[in-house]
């Protein structure tokens, strides 16, 4: 019936069944069932349900994800994989006030055991288009990547990416940012040393900046890193 309607309706619709508070046994069922109309539903419609479905308990989580809630994710992404990276995956990892521990394990979790090449790339491309923006308020603190972050962003870099020069300006614009302020941070070294060694062929025409942003580590990575960032140069 869904995929009838246009997302006006659909939106009415949404509102008045009172969908957005269902259990996660019901969205579980909910799922099951839109995703037989995976081929039928437009975009505007698939972003919509998946974030009314999951959105609002991903980001309340403050344990691990139940098992329905990560099948419920699973089923979804499976079926609806743009739709859940735009509405769920890449608005939780791009913000440090929702990305904590509980959050951070399920998409990793996702990327592992999920999501493909093609989509791990425009998971970090999303993530690194948002944190290359400057904060609207002004206040560096809200867009620094957290440990969290870090670790998911870490394990998509090593998910064999290969990142677009459009996406890689993106990159080196966030290591800038970030390399400033997590001087002491070991995950941010380790994430910047992975980004080298994983992305050299793409960052050898920013090797001069990358340098530069390496320098202002202080942690016992920082030797590795340019010892890696050498090796662009060649």
């Amino acid at each position: 019936m869904l995929s009838q309607f246009p997302l006006n309706q659909v939106e009415a619709f949404v509102s008045c069944a009172g969908l957005g508070g269902m259990s996660e046994c019901a969205a579980a069922a909910f799922s099951k069932q839109l995703c037989t109309l995976s081929t039928g539903l437009s975009v505007g419609v698939s972003q919509l349900l998946c974030s009314l479905v999951v959105l609002s308990k991903v980001e309340s989580l403050s344990q691990l994800a139940s098992r329905s809630l990560y099948s419920t994710v699973v089923q979804l992404v499976s079926h609806f994989p743009r739709a859940m990276l735009a509405t769920v995956l890449v608005p939780v990892l791009s913000d440090p006030r929702k990305a904590g521990t509980s959050q951070c394990e399920l998409i990793r979790r996702v990327v592992r055991e999920v999501l493909t090449t093609e989509q791990c790339q425009e998971l970090i491309s999303g993530v690194l288009a948002t944190a290359s923006k400057p904060p609207d308020s002004g206040c560096d603190d809200e867009m620094l990547w957290t440990e969290e972050q870090l670790a998911c962003l870490q394990c998509l870099i090593e998910a064999k990416v290969q990142l677009t020069s459009a996406q890689c300006v993106d990159l080196v614009s966030c290591l800038r940012q970030q390399a400033v302020r997590q001087t002491k941070n070991l995950k941010f070294a380790k994430f910047f040393l992975a980004v080298v060694q994983k992305q050299s062929a793409q960052l050898s025409e920013h090797a001069a900046v990358v340098r530069e942003a390496a320098e202002a580590n202080a942690t016992f990575l920082k030797k590795p890193i340019l010892a890696a960032i050498k090796k662009l140069d060649r």
